[in-house]
């Protein structure tokens, strides 16, 4: 069936809280969108994250917490956790500021634990989801107490999580371990009854799995045998891709990389609990860097750039098939961007995987034999105008070479200006074979470089970029009927 889809995440939404949140602006695009025909809400990854890392959602401190700082403060008082009169002044909407978010649901969550903490659902949740819950709120208090320093520096019987520590731990900061643990239920109890009514309007929401964790995390502390770490506890080699379309020096992102023995040893328990977690968040996951999942580009920890790594192999026939035997539907995409080997096509072809094309890297070259130009599409795929590591496609036009701009036009047969270009590179998504065609907000306003949610290598200025208003989607809408990507049986009321 083909579809069309809206890229946009949690945060970009607005919101007088600092942030975009899981409130009524999340229902108000939902309801939006299936008046649009649009079918396919794709988000970015819902993990707590991290100011030391700029608060990449590709740079989660728990793979399994959500994001606190999505919690709705009208949710909580819809839900009867606060009262309308306990909501703190309004803040302007404007680029996301995820500290002060996070200050803010921090205290409301404190709140609402004091009303709902002996919720029997509250019990149920934690009793639910104990494996991960209990690290996370441990880890969370004892960096707290520790001033936020990495957990590789903590004093070596929390570091080296000794019973007798952590459970003097628990015993001496109880509520705090609760609290946290409360925040977690709230914020999955309001993303399902979100994803419960975008599923009734008839809109399927593809999530997004960062394939890494960072190191300063609750998934690394807990379970240090599943990463390559040295005596110190510190990454041997760190995670990376070598020189690409986004950076000559390739890019070096630092995180640990999986001790791959240890987890076919465990029959990958830790990743097929993390997929079927992410399988309660989203309906589909796209899986970030698949290419990882067959083979790994590992740097050395003490190198400044990702250029001088190092191809390393993983038991992938042995993880798909867990991963088939676990999942017989395999409701995953891949991102297969990138340097991708026979193996990689291999192994998808053999899981039925959907990839990924993105129309801003077809026009540089020879656009006979380019596989993301539109008349090499693949059905089985989805096509971007842009990705979230892209810059806009107004931005992108703007700065593309005689050479892009040549070709482009010459293949829409018109001449073009950055507003035009928007539109002709729309079409041309939405008019392709792929099954799924997905355009970013910003490229559905036509806005321009500073609506950039993310570029590549930089640790500053990412992920902030929020809409100020309403989004109109009549035109996508439009497109999308015209060409043959609307799915409007039984589509239900938006009562």
């Amino acid at each position: 069936m083909r579809r069309s889809g809206l890229l946009l995440h949690i945060s970009s939404l607005p919101s007088p809280w600092g942030t975009g949140d899981l409130g009524p602006w999340a229902y108000h695009v939902a309801r939006n969108m299936a008046r649009s025909s649009i079918s396919v809400w794709q988000i970015l990854p819902l993990n707590e994250t991290s100011s030391a890392f700029g608060h990449s959602p590709y740079s989660p401190t728990s793979v399994f917490a959500g994001n606190r700082a999505f919690i709705s403060p009208e949710e909580l008082v819809k839900d009867g956790f606060i009262l309308k009169s306990e909501l703190p002044e309004k803040i302007p909407i404007g680029p996301s500021d995820f500290d002060r978010a996070l200050e803010i649901r921090t205290a409301l969550i404190a709140k609402s634990w004091e009303r709902g903490k002996d919720l029997q659902d509250f019990k149920h949740f934690k009793e639910e989801n104990r494996l991960w819950l209990e690290n996370y709120c441990l880890f969370t208090v004892i960096k707290d107490r520790m001033g936020q320093k990495p957990w590789n520096l903590w004093p070596e019987p929390l570091r080296d999580r000794e019973e007798e520590a952590l459970s003097q731990i628990a015993d001496q900061e109880g509520h705090s371990l609760d609290r946290l643990a409360f925040g977690q239920y709230l914020f999955f109890q309001q993303q399902r009854k979100w994803k419960k009514e975008c599923n009734r309007l008839g809109l399927e929401i593809l999530g997004d799995i960062p394939i890494y964790v960072i190191h300063d995390s609750s998934d690394v502390w807990a379970n240090p045998d599943l990463f390559q770490l040295d005596d110190e506890r510190l990454p041997s080699s760190v995670a990376g891709v070598p020189p690409d379309y986004y950076s000559e020096d390739g890019q070096l992102w630092g995180n640990p990389l999986y001790l791959w023995e240890n987890h076919l040893a465990q029959r990958f328990s830790w990743w097929i609990n993390r997929l079927r977690h992410c399988l309660t968040l989203y309906d589909r996951v796209r899986i970030d860097h698949f290419r990882g999942m067959v083979g790994y580009w590992a740097v050395p920890r003490d190198h400044a750039t990702a250029r001088e790594g190092r191809w390393e192999k993983v038991p992938y026939d042995r993880f798909f098939k867990a991963i088939r035997e676990t999942f017989p539907d395999l409701p995953f995409t891949a991102e297969d961007l990138g340097v991708i080997t026979p193996e990689v096509k291999r192994a998808m072809e053999d899981l039925g995987l959907a990839g990924m094309a993105v129309l801003q890297f077809a026009f540089d070259g020879d656009t006979g034999t380019n596989p993301y130009v539109p008349h090499n599409h693949r059905r089985n795929s989805v096509i971007y105008t842009g990705t979230h590591d892209n810059d806009t496609t107004a931005g992108w036009f703007k700065k593309a070479g005689e050479t892009t701009v040549k070709n482009l036009q010459a293949y829409t047969g018109r001449q073009l200006d950055h507003r035009s270009a928007v539109d002709s590179v729309i079409r041309m998504a939405l008019a392709s074979v792929a099954e799924l065609a997905v355009v970013p907000a910003q490229d559905v306003l036509g806005l321009d470089s500073e609506a950039r949610i993310n570029t590549p290598s930089t640790t500053t200025g990412n992920w902030t970029w929020r809409l100020k208003e309403d989004i109109d989607l009549e035109w996508i809408g439009d497109m999308t009927i015209l060409y043959g990507r609307a799915n409007t049986e039984d589509r239900p009321s938006e009562g």
